[in-house]
Formats: structure tokens, sequence, C-alpha cells
């Protein structure tokens, strides 16, 4: 994942090249969870779902995209969709 790099990523840029990888595997659940932490830090919450979502179902529970579904479901005002996903990252 390009998202923890120095210096800053372009997340508009690294949003299209994710989408272009999409194209030749739209079944890549690892490509779909990049592309939905990008979305997410570019606020597009419906569509960070979509593919956090995706990606959690085929990758398994894993921490980091609950973290991530937190985030969205409650900027998208799912307050109790986004606490199963908060507890889950937490290991609780």
């Amino acid at each position: 994942v390009l998202l923890d790099t120095e210096p800053p990523v372009d997340q508009v840029r690294a949003l299209a090249l994710v989408t272009a990888a999409l194209a030749l595997e739209p079944r890549n659940t690892m490509y779909r969870e990049t592309r939905g932490q990008i979305l997410l830090r570019l606020q597009r919450y419906a569509e960070a779902v979509t593919d956090l979502e995706y990606a959690l179902n085929g990758l398994g529970d894993q921490p980091k995209i609950h973290a991530a579904l937190a985030t969205a479901y409650d900027k998208l005002g799912q307050v109790e969709v986004a606490r199963m996903h908060r507890q889950q990252a937490d290991g609780r």
C-alpha cells in the first residue's frame, strides 16, 4: 500500500493508478482495499465503503479495514455500523 510513504502521496494520482489497475483486475481485493483507503482520504465516504466492504469480504477480518470503515460510516451518519466496525478494529 502506497499510503504510508514519505513524501506524501498525491491521492488523486494514486486513485487514478489504482483505478487503472482495477480495470485490468476488477476482483483484486488488495486493489479494492487500497482504493477504499484513498477514497476515504479524499472524503468520498460512500465510495470508500463500497470498496472497503468488498475488500473486507475478500481479505478477511483485518483491523485496518474495520477502522477505515468505522471512519467512513461515522462520516455517513451510520453510527451503529461505525461502532460495530470500531469494535472489530479494536479486537472486541
